[in-house]
């Protein structure tokens, strides 16, 4: 069964601008074959260039630093940690960063307003940034440098020689979506092996087979990696219940309006053998889905509702016209 949901992309024209200024970090950062990239437009409308080069900042003297080293070479220094909840492997972030060579050439970066990068935290081929990046609070900022086995290695990058050890300063604004943890015990598991867990039930109506439901939602693969998300898009799905996967048919035909709901979904009741453009085959989906609204479709009309055809009005028979003095009465 086909699934309608729509693929995650970032809209245009309203985000062409934001979209065009990353794609190329964006390329950077998936591995080739993840095709996100594919879902973000790289064209927008022509921008003249400066007539002078724009002054990039300079690179912070990293021996003013006292930086703790994790088990994997990645350096990492605390300017500020930031409140909330830390961010996991499975989340998806909005972030601003500069980004350095260590010998103090600019790479590239964000503005320091307005919208930040978007990115999931795993996935990403850049896994020096993607395990900087864990632990953090929106409103932190942290330094890392990255060493080239975490980074883009013997082969480098666009503007990155291979063997480059990198510096960067990130600002996490915020954490888009991240999975609601859960216990194994709090999951329960239907005969047809789809497990679920309630994180907030609902009090409206419960959706039909035929149902049109709207909800936002955001799967993941086992791996943490955000795979779509109508959060990160900031725009609900909508589609009838039968003509989505077999795995939210059964989970969501006892939801209730206003709840919100984790599904395992297990291969044969999601994308199966063939998988999908983002979704590899034989994949477990992890799924939290919040319904929004159920519309019940238009019920076809019976027999006693269809009415009756309206009598014809009968011709009115001409009358004669009387003759002047021929006694006949007057017709009225």
């Amino acid at each position: 069964m086909h699934c309608v949901i729509q693929p995650m992309a970032i809209q245009a024209p309203k985000r062409l601008q934001q979209a065009a200024r990353f794609a190329v970090l964006l390329s950077l950062l998936l591995p080739a074959s993840s095709g996100l990239g594919q879902a973000i437009p790289t064209t927008g409308p022509a921008i003249a260039p400066p007539t002078t080069a724009p002054a990039h900042p300079p690179m912070p003297d990293l021996d003013a630093f006292e930086f703790r080293t994790t088990s994997s070479g990645l350096k990492i220094y605390d300017h500020a940690l930031g409140e909330g909840e830390d961010v996991t492997s499975n989340a998806f972030i909005e972030f601003r960063f500069k980004a350095w060579l260590d010998d103090g050439t600019w790479w590239r970066g964000t503005p320091d307003t307005g919208p930040g990068a978007k990115l999931p935290v795993t996935g990403t081929r850049f896994v020096g940034w993607s395990e900087g990046v864990r632990g953090m609070k929106p409103g932190g900022r942290r330094l890392l440098v990255i060493p080239p086995e975490l980074g883009f290695g013997e082969g480098g990058a666009p503007g990155i020689p291979g063997n480059s050890t990198i510096v960067m300063d990130v600002e996490l604004v915020s954490i888009v979506v991240q999975m609601t943890p859960t216990k194994p015990s709090d999951l329960t598991q239907t005969p047809t092996g789809l497990k679920y867990a309630d994180l907030k039930v609902g009090d409206g109506p419960s959706p039909r087979p035929d149902s049109l439901v709207t909800v936002h939602f955001s799967g993941w693969l086992e791996d943490g990696t955000v795979f779509d998300s109508s959060v990160v898009r900031g725009d609900p799905s909508s589609a009838p219940l039968n003509q989505v996967i077999d795995g939210w048919q059964e989970g969501l035909l006892t939801m209730k309006v206003g709840g919100k709901r984790k599904l395992i979904v297990p291969p044969n009741l999601g994308f199966g053998e063939r998988g999908a453009r983002l979704v590899p085959p034989n994949s477990t989906l992890i799924y939290e889905v919040e319904l929004l609204s159920v519309q019940e479709p238009p019920v076809p009309p019976t027999e006693d509702d269809v009415p009756t055809p309206p009598t014809p009005p009968k011709p009115e028979l001409p009358r004669p016209e009387p003759r002047v003095g021929d006694g006949m009465p007057e017709l009225p």
